[in-house]
């Protein structure tokens, strides 16, 4: 499991982690309220679009954002690249801009 192996990873640097499995309404709960100290999120997209925007646009940002998503790390300075990349209508262009996004 993931958490376990998050969990090992950081002891052997000193650092205790405690898991609290809860079930998945609880999760979103604690995700609204900000409560998670640390969250896992494991899927796949096509495009960078979905997890930039909810977890780095600024719109996104945890119980103060416009639109309070997934932005727990109220990151907040790459707006204007995912804004680019949607309105780019070159596929390879918007491409490059997700990629500097990422970097």
């Amino acid at each position: 499991r993931i958490y376990e192996n998050m969990q090992a990873q950081l002891a052997e640097v000193g650092v205790n982690l405690t898991v609290n499995v809860v079930d998945h309404s609880t999760m979103h709960s604690m995700i609204r309220e900000d409560a998670n100290p640390i969250v896992v999120y494991i899927a796949w997209r096509p495009n960078a679009d979905v997890y930039l925007t909810r977890f780095f646009l600024s719109d996104s940002i945890v119980v103060t954002g416009a639109a309070p998503d997934t932005n727990f790390s109220h990151y907040d300075q790459i707006d204007d690249l995912i804004k680019a990349a949607r309105a780019e209508t070159d596929p390879d262009a918007q491409i490059e801009i997700w990629k500097e996004a990422q970097t």
